[in-house]
């Protein structure tokens, strides 16, 4: 019982403070937001180079192995799309 009445003091004691962070920031997380929308593509595309890069060496030379080069650089469009989906459905979402 004691550890019920621990958890859900501790639990009260967070929103609590998510609250005031929210009301003392104000307009803070909109600057972020606006500020990750206009780097993310640059960040994004140079990661990609940087990709490419390192997988060149699958695509030419002695060892090369063009399906484990494309599966590469699927799994990073993959990984992209989804970066890409939860950041969506997360600015969407409002609480």
């Amino acid at each position: 019982m004691k550890k019920l009445i621990l958890s859900a003091a501790i639990l009260m004691g967070t929103a609590i403070r998510v609250s005031a962070q929210s009301k003392v920031f104000g307009n803070f997380a909109s600057q972020l937001q606006s500020e990750v929308e206009t780097l993310f593509p640059i960040i994004l595309s140079i990661v990609f180079i940087i990709c490419a890069l390192f997988n060149m060496g699958n695509f030419f030379g002695e060892n090369r192995d063009i399906k484990k080069g494309i599966t590469n650089i699927i799994l990073y469009v993959g990984g992209t799309f989804l970066i890409i989906g939860v950041y969506t459905y997360l600015t969407s979402i409002s609480l």
